[in-house]
């Protein structure tokens, strides 16, 4: 298995509970589908609201405008762990092959006032 990538595919503060999820931005839907499997690394700091957490989901697509979950946890639920960083890793075998498009979508979850700074991190390899 060789790399073919590992970049910063995402960098934001997302506030208030996001049940469709805040996306990548669309200049590495290419990218990000180059991958027959993809490992990743997502960074949380700066947290607010009740009881929050962060789930990361994958998405493909033939054309972009319909999208269809590849992996709805790649990184599953992570909640805070004390007032310091939090970081969680998760991972898409490609067991099942990606269409000519993928996005991850970052969703938070929680009550109160939400928000939480996040930095998401791609590995791209092939089989």
């Amino acid at each position: 298995m060789s790399r073919l990538f590992n970049t910063l595919v995402f960098s934001d503060v997302i506030v208030s509970a996001t049940t469709q999820g805040i996306a990548t931005d669309p200049k590495f839907d290419e990218l990000l589908a180059s991958a027959d499997a993809l490992g990743l690394h997502i960074v949380l700091d700066q947290w607010t609201g009740t009881t929050p957490t962060v789930t990361v989901a994958l998405d493909h697509s033939s054309d972009r405008k319909n999208w269809i979950a590849k992996n709805a946890t790649v990184i599953p639920s992570t909640a805070p762990a004390g007032s310091g960083t939090t970081t969680a890793f998760g991972s898409d075998s490609g067991s099942t092959p990606t269409l000519g498009f993928a996005r991850l979508r970052i969703l938070l979850f929680g009550t109160g006032t939400l928000s939480v700074r996040a930095q998401l991190y791609a590995c791209g390899r092939s089989v």
